[in-house]
């Protein structure tokens, strides 16, 4: 008999698409539409995570962020210049991999850019300068004000 947590990873192994980033939800999706089992119903959370968790250590697939998930044959840029990405094929479709990776890199650099740009302005909103401000103050808000000048310029340039 095969157990719940071995459906879950045999489905997940089978089902996950190349070059797609899954949610959390997405993967319960994926779950339900090919085999029928509901989360909270015919499988709990412990079983989700105990899934996931894995078929992460066994490479199957890989945590891009918290709740993210990339099937996991898929490799990512090296820390840095001198590594060497391991088992990479020399075709079109390791190019293809890296063009995804790349837009969705640049993806999560403007969303994060764009929201250090609203805490920026929230944090200079809140700043109240009186009469007798200190030199220091004015200065550090003119710096602000540059910040967030060269902050929307890249994000512009990102677009």
């Amino acid at each position: 008999m095969e157990t719940i947590s071995k459906r879950l990873k045999s489905t997940l192994r089978k089902e996950m698409e190349r070059n797609r980033i899954y949610s959390n939800d997405e993967i319960r999706q994926l779950i339900y539409e090919k085999t029928g089992m509901k989360y909270g119903v015919d499988y709990m959370e412990t079983h989700f995570a105990g899934c996931l968790s894995a078929l992460k250590k066994s490479g199957d697939i890989k945590q891009v962020q918290r709740g993210e998930y990339i099937r996991g044959n898929i490799q990512f840029l090296p820390q840095s210049r001198n590594q060497v990405r391991p088992n990479t094929p020399d075709s079109a479709e390791s190019a293809e991999e890296g063009t995804m990776f790349l837009a969705q890199t640049k993806k999560e650099v403007l969303e994060s850019l764009q929201k250090e740009r609203a805490y920026l302005k929230s944090v200079a909103q809140n700043i109240v300068l009186s009469f007798d401000t200190p030199e220091a103050d004015i200065q550090y808000m003119l710096k602000l004000k540059e910040l967030d000048r060269g902050l929307e310029e890249l994000e512009r340039m990102m677009m």
